[in-house]
């Protein structure tokens, strides 16, 4: 599928729900306009943090959660986007302008929790403590720091995120890293 030639029209009969119906429900068009369409991308979750207009569904809020596709050469295909900003409904195809994939900009400046020994980690990190260490400023670790870890953006751990999630899980805790920070693993590995 080529962007930029990509019309409500076209979405609306490969994916089989007429445009009226698509507001509120962004993540869901996304994912079959997706995968009904063979686009070179995924659909992602995340936050819309562009202006949203006055008279939207939406308005009042200083962000709001969105899904889009993020296709494989970093552009976005939002087909909801125009319920944001109060236009006639189109196929957003462009830039990752106001998209935050998994609402990093939410996670990225938190303090780093205190360690609790009541609360350590029992878990050997085998030759990578070096970078808990680094990012924790300490040898020790507890269940909120390693949390606090698992939520860190792989943009903000570097090369090593991938690694660190997977200690994470083998450590018992897989419910700490969210599922997205994967393909975000995976963008970050191809950008070093």
């Amino acid at each position: 599928m080529t962007l930029c030639t990509l019309t409500v029209r076209e979405v609306e009969q490969a994916i089989g729900i007429p445009v009226s119906n698509w507001e509120g429900r962004c993540m869901e068009i996304a994912i079959l306009m997706t995968e009904k369409m063979v686009i070179d991308g995924k659909a992602v979750y995340g936050l819309w943090l562009g202006t949203i207009a006055e008279g939207s569904s939406f308005e009042g809020r200083p962000f709001t959660h969105h899904g889009w596709t993020r296709c494989t050469d970093g552009r976005i295909i939002d087909p909801t986007r125009w319920v944001f900003e109060g236009k006639e409904p189109y196929i957003y195809q462009g830039e990752s302008d106001y998209y935050d994939e998994g609402g990093l900009s939410l996670k990225s400046d938190k303090p780093i929790p205190p360690y609790n020994e009541a609360k350590k980690v029992n878990y050997h990190f085998g030759n990578e403590h070096w970078l808990y260490e680094l990012l924790l400023r300490s040898s020790k670790v507890s269940v909120m720091q390693l949390f606090y870890l698992a939520n860190l953006p792989p943009q903000k751990i570097g090369i090593h995120a991938r690694k660190m999630y997977e200690h994470i899980i083998r450590a018992g805790y897989e419910g700490f890293v969210p599922t997205d920070y994967w393909d975000l693993c995976d963008i970050v590995e191809e950008g070093q």
